[in-house]
C-alpha cells in the first residue's frame, strides 16, 4: 500500500470504451479525479448527490497509467461524488470501491480468481520458520575462538500446507523479501510470510475469499494476542495458458503501524498446533456460518477501535449468549446460564468468574442497566463501575476465546498456556 502518489492515466467506462479522459487515481484516498466528464451533469445533482449512491459492479472504470502502462480496474459509485463546472470546462471526482491493479475487468460481480495471496502483520513471527539460516565457523571449534567464516543460506521458498476442505486449501508461503545482489557496507535481508488460498471450486468469488480471510484473521488475533488486519492482497488469473498477478486494494484495506512482537509474547504459535492444524482449522471454518452473528460481534469487540466501553460490554455478552444458545441448540438459555456454561469450561481452580461473589448477578444487572431494562431497586447495588466493567469485559472476552479454542480441540496444555498468558488482563 505504499502508493501515496497520484497515478496519472487515461480512464474510460467499461461499457463506453471510446470516451477516454485523463485523470489522477489515488489508491490511498480511494478516489479518481477526472479532467472531464464521462457524461453530462444530471439536473438537480450539482452540489451533492441527488439520491443514495450505490457501488457499481455491473460495469467499471478502466484505465492505463501513464508511467509503466499498468492496467487498472475501478469499482465506482453510480454518481460522481463531486462536480466542477465552468464554461468550457467540466471535471468529476469519483469515490471508489475495490481497486484492481494489473488487468481489466468489465464487471466485478462475482469476480473470482484461481489463487490468492494475503499478507498479515506478525504472521512471519507467528509461523516462526524462515528461509534464511546462518552458520558460524571458528578455527578453534571447542573454544569457539578466532572466527573463520559466517555462512548465510537463503532458500528460494518454503511452503507449509495447513488446511484443506472441499472449497479451498490454505498454505503458508515463506520467502525472502529483500536482499542485496551486490556487496555493500550495510546489507539487509528480510523475509515475509504470505497466506496462499487455492480455490478448489470455480464459484468461490472474491467476496467468499474476503469472508475466509476475515475468519482466519479472528483466529490469528486470538493466537497472537494483537489486533491485526491484512496489509496486502494479490490474486492470480489463470486461463490455462498464461497467468497474471493482480494487486487488489479492497475498500477495507488501510495503512496501519504495527509494533514489533516476539513469538514468546504470543498466546501460542503455529508450532504449537502444527501437527493438528487440519483438525483445528477444519472445526474453525466449519463453525463459521453456524455462528456467523457471534463471530461478527467478536470481530467488532476485537477490532481495537476506540469504542465506548459500555457498547463493548454489551456486545461481548450478546456474543456469549448467542454462542452458547446455538451450541446447545436451546434459544431459551438465560444470560446467567450462558455465562456459567463457558465459565465452567475452565478448570475449577482457574475460573475467572466466582458465583459466590455474585459475578453472574453483577454481569446481568450491569447489562440490564446499559440496555435500559426495568430493574428491581435491590439489583442496583450489583451494577459494575467503569473500572470493574473493564476487568469483567476482559474476563468475558477470555472466556469466549477459551471456549472457541476448546471447541476446536486444543490440548489441555495449550489451553493452560493460553489462560496463563491472558490471566494478567483480568486480575
Amino acid at each position: 500500500m505504499n502508493q501515496n502518489e497520484p497515478i496519472q492515466g487515461r480512464w474510460w467506462l467499461s461499457n463506453k470504451p471510446k470516451t477516454r479522459i485523463s485523470g489522477d487515481l489515488s489508491i490511498k484516498e480511494k478516489k479518481l479525479e477526472l479532467n472531464g466528464c464521462f457524461e453530462e451533469l444530471k439536473s438537480g445533482s450539482f452540489g451533492g448527490a441527488s439520491r443514495i449512491m450505490s457501488l457499481q459492479k455491473d460495469n467499471t472504470i478502466l484505465g492505463i497509467s501513464k508511467k509503466g502502462g499498468k492496467k487498472y480496474t475501478l469499482e465506482f459509485y453510480d454518481e460522481p461524488s463531486f462536480y466542477v463546472s465552468y464554461p468550457g470546462y467540466k471535471a468529476n471526482t469519483y469515490s471508489l470501491g475495490t481497486i484492481f491493479e494489473g488487468d481489466h475487468f468489465p464487471q466485478t460481480h462475482k469476480l473470482s480468481f484461481s489463487k490468492y495471496y494475503v499478507e498479515f502483520p506478525y504472521l512471519f513471527e507467528w509461523i516462526n520458520n524462515g528461509v534464511v539460516s546462518t552458520e558460524v565457523r571458528f578455527l578453534d571449534k571447542k573454544k569457539k575462538q578466532s572466527l573463520e567464516e559466517v555462512l548465510i543460506r537463503i532458500e528460494k521458498q518454503k511452503k507449509i500446507d495447513v488446511f484443506q476442505n472441499a472449497d479451498f486449501k490454505l498454505a503458508w508461503i515463506i520467502q525472502a523479501d529483500k536482499m542485496p545482489f551486490m556487496p555493500s557496507k550495510k546489507m539487509n535481508i528480510s523475509q515475509k510470510c504470505l497466506i496462499k488460498v487455492t480455490v478448489l471450486k470455480k464459484e468461490l468469488c472474491l467476496t467468499d475469499i474476503h469472508s475466509i480471510i476475515l475468519h482466519l484473521e479472528r483466529f490469528l488475533m486470538i493466537a497472537i494476542g494483537k489486533t491485526l488486519e491484512p496489509v496486502s492482497y494479490q490474486a492470480i488469473t489463470d486461463n490455462g495458458k498464461n497467468s497474471n498477478t493482480i494487486q487488489i486494494f479492497p475498500q477495507f484495506l488501510k495503512e496501519k503501524e504495527y509494533t514489533k512482537i516476539h513469538p514468546i509474547n504470543m498466546n501460542f504459535t503455529f508450532l504449537d498446533i502444527k501437527d493438528d492444524s487440519q483438525a483445528i482449522f477444519g472445526k474453525w471454518f466449519s463453525d463459521k456460518d453456524k455462528h456467523k452473528d457471534v463471530f461478527d460481534l467478536f470481530s467488532v469487540v476485537s477490532s481495537g477501535t476506540n469504542r465506548n466501553l459500555n457498547n463493548q460490554f454489551k456486545d461481548i455478552i450478546s456474543a456469549i449468549e448467542g454462542y452458547v444458545r446455538i451450541a446447545k441448540n436451546n434459544l431459551n438459555i438465560s444470560l446467567e446460564k450462558a455465562i456459567k456454561t463457558i465459565n465452567e469450561e475452565v478448570p475449577k481452580d482457574d475460573r475467572p468468574l466466582n458465583p459466590r461473589k455474585k459475578d453472574y448477578k453483577r454481569i446481568g444487572a450491569t447489562r440490564n442497566k446499559l440496555s435500559h431494562v426495568a430493574m428491581e431497586k435491590e439489583d442496583e447495588k450489583y451494577i459494575l463501575d467503569d473500572i470493574e466493567k473493564y476487568f469483567y469485559f476482559n474476563k468475558l472476552t477470555f472466556l469466549l476465546e477459551y471456549s472457541f479454542l476448546k471447541n476446536m480441540g486444543m490440548s489441555e496444555n495449550l489451553l493452560e498456556q493460553f489462560h496463563g498468558k491472558k490471566k494478567q488482563l483480568f486480575q
